[in-house]
């Protein structure tokens, strides 16, 4: 099935992408529904999946949902958000036997896309709002998920960079919500919220296991009706995950203190690249090279040959222009340490790093690749991931370009790197 092409089917207002495989005994069906990233609406849209979890018309309470997916030979049913890009996807998945292996049964799918209707389509809601209680109860729980992610210090320190670095882009908006918007939400407002994604967000519905092809689409067709009567939202250019790349005028230097053991050193850089661009593969094995595995420049330097770190890592956001350098070290440490990490961007830039490296980086991620599509979710996150690009690139597609990659390929696409933000998190003594 093609993301993008002749394929793909537009049934009830949704674009529907069904990809039958034999290598699963189950069936996995994903719906996405894609909508732009709003600081107005970001935490509505971060309480929604738990109250939406809690039930709907038909099956009001946890436990009437349960019993029910009992009935469907115990499937099972997650409902999810999450940022991509300048994007938020509100996600509901179901994993369901395949009737083919059981006796007498004939209507288990249309019976599951029949819940997941119900689900998605008719959440509780009395006289235009979600049950108060729940809201009350699910923002409780979002704000002590948010008090914990703040008293974790690495993760502090990852919100900080970001928000440091990406003043004024989409990106800098939490995609976990902010606990002081959680007041002004109510039953009403987020119901509101509910319905804004609903009618307004790009739909697109994933089925993938071993079934006939012809039949699963009647199936959705005559069962996954909610958005029947509206016409399929596209994807417009206003909704592109991706954002103007920035260039640094000068690096910004932030140093917080609190009273902790271990200073945390986050730095962010500007690639001028993403998954768009054709140099983005060549820096995916950069960042591999730099931070990705125990054999990378930052883990030997840094930690192994000077003793410095605690942790350090690289990590690439290919779905925008930058990389981050992660590291807990000794607070007393930051001038030498920043030193080194220095001198390990500049390794990169001039390629002063063995071809056995080159390689180990590169299998590594032809292994991940791989592995993508050992799984169902694998395979619909594959195809998903060509329709928010919109590039027509599978992991199979990746797999030869990173084979193909050599040292001058990644030395070009690190030429780019530029430091932007230190993010310096250490202890209230430390000087």
């Amino acid at each position: 099935m093609e993301a993008n092409g002749k394929n793909t089917l537009l049934i009830n207002g949704m674009h529907v992408h069904i990809m039958p495989s034999k290598k699963f005994k189950t069936n996995t069906v994903e719906v996405k529904f894609q909508t732009k990233v709003d600081r107005e609406t970001i935490t509505r849209l971060a309480l929604l999946p738990t109250v939406l979890r809690r039930g709907c018309s038909a099956y009001p309470t946890k436990a009437a949902i349960q019993e029910r997916l009992d009935d469907l030979y115990g499937a099972a049913i997650g409902i999810g958000g999450w940022k991509s890009g300048t994007s938020h996807i509100l996600n509901f998945q179901m994993d369901m036997a395949n009737e083919k292996f059981i006796p007498n049964e004939n209507t288990l799918a249309a019976d599951v896309f029949a819940f997941l209707n119900e689900m998605i389509f008719h959440p509780n809601v009395h006289n235009g709002a979600f049950d108060e209680a729940v809201v009350k109860q699910e923002k409780e729980t979002l704000r002590r998920h948010l008090e914990a992610m703040k008293d974790n210090k690495m993760s502090y320190a990852n919100v900080r960079l970001i928000d440091e670095m990406a003043k004024g882009e989409v990106y800098a908006i939490h995609g976990q919500g902010y606990a002081e918007d959680l007041q002004a939400i109510n039953g009403q407002n987020l119901y509101e919220a509910y319905e804004q994604v609903v009618n307004s967000a790009r739909v697109d519905v994933f089925i993938t296991g071993d079934f006939n092809p012809t039949v699963m689409e009647e199936t959705i067709r005559t069962s996954l009706v909610g958005l029947s009567e509206r016409n399929a939202v596209e994807l417009h250019d206003e909704m592109t995950i991706f954002e103007d790349f920035k260039s640094v005028s000068a690096v910004k230097e932030v140093i917080e203190h609190e009273d902790i053991q271990q200073a945390k050193l986050h730095i962010g850089y500007r690639t001028h690249t993403n998954l768009s661009k054709a140099d983005c593969v060549p820096m995916l094995v950069g960042s591999m090279l730099l931070g990705g595995y125990m054999g990378s420049l930052l883990f030997m330097n840094v930690r192994e040959k000077h003793s410095l770190a605690y942790y350090v890592s690289a990590s690439l956001d290919a779905f925008s222009d930058k990389l981050f350098i992660y590291s807990g070290i000794a607070g007393e440490n930051y001038e030498k340490t920043m030193q080194i990490v220095d001198e390990q961007i500049i390794a990169l830039q001039t390629g002063e790093f063995s071809d056995n490296a080159l390689e180990e980086a590169k299998s590594l991620l032809i292994n991940d690749l791989k592995g993508s599509q050992d799984s169902a979710i694998g395979l619909i996150d594959d195809v998903y991931k060509q329709i928010l690009t919109g590039t027509s690139k599978s992991s199979i597609d990746y797999i030869e370009e990173v084979a193909a990659v050599d040292k001058a390929a990644v030395m070009q696409a690190a030429s780019k790197l530029e430091k932007d933000t230190i993010f310096f998190l250490t202890n209230k003594e430390a000087n």
